[in-house]
């Protein structure tokens, strides 16, 4: 009699485990983009790859790793879109509302590219163009959007679940790994790209995005770059003095990179259209923050 029980039992509990695969695989929760690490970018999108994210949040990676479709440079006006997980969006945006569709609507003359991953910082982003020196070079504009924690050491792969390398034999696995476990244990996962802790600004770093950009101009002089200084919420806020003045310090590095080197720099909560809601976490804008952010840098440029 008891093993029948014990039969029945595990029987049932083989059923439940498969109905509630099919289900949570049947949600799309794991079609999502996939990575590489490597010894030179740290990491970054493998290529090649489109999915839709819940059935709905569409995105691609290209040929050349960038976050959008087919890399077709025109030769007129491309611009090159460079920066972490404020460009990439992340799977809580479709790819309509990403801030590279949204900047490209409205310059419909320019092809934007943007090239981008979760917590990238200045050394990843260098490493990402050295890779691939024929997507700088093609570019006539290069928009390059920083964070104060961007000046840091480069980011290195640590996380199947904020970096995937693959994709989880089992959806079931995978959502109580990355939601359930975080609630049960108290130890919840930090998403990738989220507010940096404890930023440092490292000479090397400053040195990195001040010898790029001088070889940007110097491959295109007549190329118009700007460089984005985009804030936290926090940051927005004026919340805590030392959050401030680490701002202030971050901003005024970059504005002193941006002198030397000869290009623009624009300050995003200088401008008045930049509000707290725009934001959906500490740091990443939503999709009407990238509408109101994309019209910012679009304003910016000319």
């Amino acid at each position: 009699m008891f093993r029948k029980i014990l039969i029945f039992g595990i029987g049932g509990l083989v059923l439940l485990l498969g109905a509630g695969e099919l289900v949570i695989r049947a949600t799309g929760i794991t079609d999502f983009p996939i990575y590489e690490a490597d010894s030179e970018i740290g990491y970054a999108l493998n290529p090649n790859q489109h999915g839709r994210f819940l059935n709905k949040n569409e995105w691609f990676v290209n040929q050349k790793q960038q976050c959008t479709t087919e890399w077709i440079p025109s030769g007129k006006d491309d611009i090159l879109l460079l920066g972490d997980s404020l460009v990439l969006g992340g799977n809580p945006l479709t790819q309509s509302d990403r801030l590279a569709t949204r900047l490209q609507a409205l310059i419909p003359e320019s092809h934007v590219w943007p090239a981008a991953a979760g917590s990238w910082a200045v050394p990843n982003e260098v490493a990402y163009l050295n890779r691939y020196p024929e997507v700088a070079r093609d570019a006539e504009r290069l928009v390059w959007v920083l964070n104060s924690g961007d000046l840091d050491d480069g980011s290195v792969w640590k996380s199947e679940i904020t970096h995937p390398r693959y994709h989880p034999w089992s959806s079931l696995l995978y959502v109580l790994e990355k939601y359930g476990q975080p609630k049960l244990l108290g130890n919840p996962v930090p998403e990738a790209g989220g507010v940096p802790v404890d930023p440092q600004i490292r000479p090397t770093s400053i040195s990195l995005l001040t010898q790029k950009l001088a070889e940007l101009r110097r491959q295109r002089p007549d190329r118009h770059v700007t460089l984005v200084v985009y804030p936290t919420a926090d940051e927005l806020r004026h919340t805590s003095p030392h959050s401030e003045a680490f701002y202030q310090r971050f901003l005024g590095t970059v504005r002193e990179i941006g002198v030397d080197a000869g290009v623009s720099v624009i300050e995003i909560r200088a401008d008045p259209r930049w509000r707290p809601e725009f934001y959906r976490d500490g740091i990443h804008p939503n999709a009407a923050g990238n509408v109101v952010l994309a019209r910012i840098i679009a304003d910016g440029m000319h």
